[in-house]
């Protein structure tokens, strides 16, 4: 089964980049929305680590968990 952000995610860290590096411009590396998307972008490298692939399900139980 193919998800509709498979393979997004990479596209997605651009423009988290993007993004910061303009309100780090405009408002300042200390500005809480500033802070703000750098939380979501580390977030999502995180998540990314070992998990281009995840699925929807994933962090729920399977069958072979039991």
């Amino acid at each position: 089964m193919r998800i509709p952000w498979e393979g997004k995610r990479q596209d997605a860290i651009s423009l988290y980049q993007r993004a910061l590096l303009i309100r780090e411009a405009t408002l300042g590396p200390q500005h809480p929305q500033t802070s703000e998307t750098r939380a979501h972008m580390q977030a999502l490298r995180q998540s990314m680590d070992g998990s281009e692939k995840a699925t929807p399900e994933e962090g729920q139980k399977t069958d072979q968990d039991e």
